[in-house]
């Protein structure tokens, strides 16, 4: 969540695979992604170059490319593919 320090994964980042940090506060779909998560993002590669990042919530066509640099590996993206006029195009935006 947006609000767990990095203090708290600290212990078990070495152990772990992939980590899943959320880009909102859970509850609905919608919100606006948080940037204080690209931090945290950089945080957890430097901890541990391995470990897959993926990121969830805001996850929209203009900041994608910033999530990624920041060493995210997986993105999970939602109301920008279901709120769109063309899904096709806009899956075929966000791989690209």
């Amino acid at each position: 969540n947006p609000k767990t320090s990095i203090e708290f994964l600290k212990p078990f980042l070495k152990s772990l695979d992939m980590v899943l940090v959320m880009g909102v506060n859970p509850g609905f779909s919608g919100q606006k992604f948080q940037k204080s998560i690209l931090k945290k993002i950089k945080q957890i590669k430097k901890l541990n170059s391995k470990v897959l990042v993926g990121v969830d919530g805001g996850v929209n066509l203009q900041n994608t490319k910033e999530i990624t640099k920041a060493g995210a590996d997986i993105l999970s993206a939602a109301s920008v593919i279901f709120k769109s006029n063309d899904i096709k195009k806009t899956i075929e935006k966000l791989n690209m």
